[in-house]
């Protein structure tokens, strides 16, 4: 049953965050990894070795509450606009959850994100359906400097069809942070670990064998605000009109 109007799931955008930790274990692996797990009509950079990065979000204070959010994000291009892409979202808000993907098409799903921090010492273990996806660590004790995967992001956002299989709806989104509210409070490296593992509902193997380069801790303020759409295609149909005149 369609919800109210007067009763939304989630809040319209600009949203904003602040005091968010951001826990990022940054990896390298080839280009035939990366394209197993990009969605379409997405395609690799073109480089034989690439970054990508395994992140634990904590948002103590918004307007969901607070939660947690595990992630993955892989480089990708789309024509000439190239930057990265949400493969892997876990997070344990239903709101968060919704209001990243029928907005963005931010790749979400319920999760339960388990984050310790003590001192210089980061773990984070992510589940799904009683089984483990995700382990990471950092100890920004032992300092090591990191190159980031940082970069526009680019989703894409599909719709299933009410009256059949297949898509309804499929869109490319350009994500840009707004510069005016995006402040880095803290920013740390050092070493990580990370391990991923894989089950048909959630293939992370996909990724296959990775070099762990280290681990990065960042404390940051930004918002999240409308993107840009680069591409849209539809399921063709009949007795179909705009809700909005041209």
């Amino acid at each position: 049953m369609p919800m109210p109007h007067d009763a939304p799931l989630y809040p319209p955008l600009p949203r904003y965050y602040r005091d968010v930790e951001l826990v990022s274990v940054v990896c390298e692996t080839d280009e035939a990894s990366i394209a197993r797990v990009l969605p379409p009509p997405l395609e690799p950079i073109g480089q034989s070795r690439s970054l990508f990065e395994v992140k634990l979000s904590h948002y103590a204070e918004t307007v969901f509450g607070q939660f947690s959010e595990a992630s993955i994000l892989v480089p990708a291009r789309f024509g000439d606009v190239q930057g990265y892409t949400f493969v892997y979202i876990y997070i344990d808000n239903g709101p968060g959850l919704a209001g990243g993907r029928e907005l963005m098409g931010f790749p979400k799903k319920d999760g339960i994100i388990d984050f310790r921090h003590e001192a210089d010492r980061f773990e984070v273990v992510a589940k799904r359906f009683g089984k483990t996806l995700i382990t990471m660590s950092c100890d920004l004790g032992r300092p090591k400097d990191v190159k980031r995967a940082v970069g526009t992001r680019i989703q894409v956002r599909d719709i299933p069809r009410a009256d059949g299989p297949g898509i309804e709806l499929r869109q490319v989104i350009r994500k840009d942070f707004n510069p005016k509210f995006f402040t880095v409070k803290e920013s740390r490296s050092g070493e990580a670990s990370l391990k991923l593992f894989g089950t048909d509902e959630d293939p992370l193997h996909k990724l296959g064998d990775f070099t762990v380069l280290g681990g990065h801790y960042q404390k940051v303020d930004f918002s999240l605000e409308y993107g840009k759409v680069l591409y849209t295609e539809a399921y063709p149909r009949e007795n179909v009109r705009t809700l909005v005149p041209a």
